[in-house]
């Protein structure tokens, strides 16, 4: 009977093949600043204008967005080069 899954080989690691690109981390960073740059404007709302709150929220947002996407790259990276040492110091 077949798998309605193919299964990965054992030694395939599934936090390292998740999020190659940090497309995950990204969303997770642009959801946290989204969520406290609307809540410090909201905090502060007699210093702002609503459009300039706005613009400054989506700014805010998109770095957020940004930052997050290099640092899932960047832990990708990483613990590619853990695994690669790992199974070259088991090889040798």
């Amino acid at each position: 009977m077949m798998q309605s899954t193919p299964a990965k080989h054992p030694t395939a690691s599934s936090s390292l093949s998740t999020d190659r690109c940090g497309c995950a981390m990204g969303a997770r960073f642009l959801g946290v600043a989204l969520v406290a740059s609307i809540g410090w404007f909201a905090w502060h709302w007699h210093e702002y204008s609503l459009a300039r709150a706005g613009v400054r929220t989506l700014i805010f947002a998109f770095a957020g967005a940004v930052l997050g996407k290099l640092v899932g790259i960047a832990g990708y990276r990483l613990r590619a080069r853990i695994l690669r040492a790992r199974s070259a110091g088991v090889m040798a």
